[in-house]
């Protein structure tokens, strides 16, 4: 009966100690005169994406929009106070002009014994900085030019597999697209027909973060208690998919090194620069300037086989899923906007005219549809929220507040996206917004991220999204099938911004 008593009392306490943690926590923000919403102990803001009911990006989206006039605003990511950054000049001087303050995502990696994981998603300082300045070059529109025929030859067969008869949803086929350019550029793999189903890249490439419930919770694990989750061995993808596309790089990289095959693809420039230190740039472009950028002083870092396929794995994660994501919301924007499709059909038409190929340079001169693409991009926000983990700490100008190392900061690309006073009727489909001198400022249009770790693939990903949409446009007229449900709803459990339900196409041969 004691030790009952006993138990309980400690149990009591035990209950009003955590409780009074939680609701200390939840006073973070009240404290330093920072407004937010009011959180719930425990959960913070972030009940609903636990109930099902909206994703991160929503809730952020409705949190950035619920403040008009604040610069910054407070809220809680579970028991993680975090400060989402609104004003514009603001968000300049942390993801540019004060990049110094906020080198990182999340994490941090070891080098030396977890080189898998040190690729530039995860990678901050000086080591992201050098690793960053060695790998740029092959993103350069000289060597995109030269592997255009990687991309063009999976796009052919693309169309043809839409020539068959199939029951894949929507996004799985776009998917297989999107995996098999990553298999034949980053990974120097021939993938394939398309209808294989047999086909191991594709069948490991879909296991990496299908967007379900056990994907969610751990996301939001390592997102919440990111140190934690390191020390728990805690990943995004699983470690057999890790093993299975290292793996299927490091035997490219040995038969190209044993056989002396070459081929224009990023493994042969991965080798280029074992060999040689460093990649040459030929004919510098005006488009290459985000690239640009120095070594680390003092820094050396061997790109090691391991290291290499680390980069390698890191570009699938960020051209597979978004990439995919990205062709058919594109697809879905002009069947539920027949006259840009028209529009942008007729322009596919004339670059093509006189026995002309779809070339890289065809592609460049397609302005309208890239227009298009680019209001895709905006409308859907398929990426809704940009965040950064502060390095050194920093005073923010005009706000009474200073960020602490290891603080982070976020802001929503999904509301800068539709914010009526920088686009006018945001709900609508208007490529004419990006014809001619558009004044829309580059801060507004965030879809690939912004400042120095700005997405390294960008224009990889755009040729990949515009040569595919092309090819459509050229073959296919594109409508929505009767079944689909509008508006669609988001996923409240996916990282990106993607439908509950994606929605299927009817392609009616031209």
């Amino acid at each position: 009966m004691v030790l009952m008593v006993y138990v309980s009392v400690l149990l009591v306490t035990l209950t009003a100690f955590l409780w009074t943690k939680l609701v200390l926590i939840n006073q973070h923000w009240n404290k330093h005169g920072i407004p937010g919403p009011k959180p719930l102990p425990f959960f913070g803001n972030m009940l609903p994406t636990l109930l099902g009911k909206k994703s991160m990006g929503q809730i952020l989206r409705e949190i950035h929009e619920a403040y008009p006039n604040e610069p910054v605003v407070g809220f809680y990511n579970f028991m993680q106070p975090r400060l989402l950054i609104r004003d514009q000049s603001l968000i300049d001087k942390v993801w540019i002009k004060d990049f110094s303050h906020f080198t990182s995502r999340q994490g941090e990696p070891d080098l030396l014994n977890d080189p898998l994981n040190s690729n530039l998603f995860n990678l901050s300082g000086n080591v992201w900085r050098s690793i960053r300045a060695k790998f740029a070059p092959m993103f350069t529109t000289g060597k995109l030019r030269n592997m255009f025929n990687h991309i063009d030859s999976v796009g052919d067969d693309f169309i043809k597999h839409l020539e068959k008869p199939r029951k894949e949803d929507s996004l799985d086929i776009m998917k297989t697209y999107t995996i098999d350019v990553i298999s034949t550029t980053a990974f120097g793999m021939q993938p394939g027909p398309m209808d294989d189903l047999n086909n191991e890249f594709r069948s490991q490439g879909r296991q990496i973060m299908p967007p379900n419930l056990a994907t969610f919770l751990k996301f939001m694990m390592i997102f919440v208690f990111p140190s934690l989750s390191q020390k728990l061995g805690l990943n995004f993808t699983p470690k057999s998919s890790n093993s299975y596309f290292c793996g299927a790089l490091k035997g490219v990289l040995n038969h190209r090194k044993q056989t002396g095959t070459t081929r224009n693809d990023f493994v042969q420039q991965m080798i280029t620069l074992q060999e040689k230190g460093v990649i040459e740039v030929e004919n510098p472009d005006a488009a290459d300037d985000y690239l640009r950028i120095q070594d680390a002083p003092g820094m050396k870092i061997e790109p090691t086989d391991d290291l290499l396929a680390g980069q390698a794995f890191a570009f699938l994660l960020a051209g597979f899923d978004a990439t995919a994501i990205g062709v058919m919301m594109s697809l879905f924007e002009l069947a539920t906007n027949p006259e840009v499709q028209e529009k942008a059909r007729a322009e596919v038409i004339k670059a093509l005219e006189g026995d002309k190929t779809f070339s890289y340079d065809s592609l460049k001169s397609m302005e309208y549809l890239e227009g298009s693409l680019k209001e895709t991009q905006r409308i859907q926000s398929i990426v809704p929220i940009l965040f950064r983990k502060c390095t050194a700490r920093y005073k923010l100008p005009g706000i009474p507040y200073t960020v602490e190392v290891g603080d982070t900061v976020v802001c929503s690309t999904y509301a800068i996206h539709m914010d009526p006073k920088v686009y006018p009727e945001p709900d609508k489909h208007i490529p004419e917004r990006w014809l001619g001198d558009s004044s829309i400022p580059v801060g507004s249009y965030l879809p690939f991220g912004y400042g120095p770790r700005l997405c390294i693939g960008m224009r990889l990903a755009m040729v990949e999204l515009k040569s595919i949409v092309a090819k459509v446009l050229l073959n296919y007229k594109i409508s929505l099938h009767p079944s689909v449900q509008l508006p669609l709803e988001l996923n409240p459990l996916a990282f990106f911004n993607q439908p509950i339900r994606n929605p299927s196409f009817i392609f009616t041969k031209i």
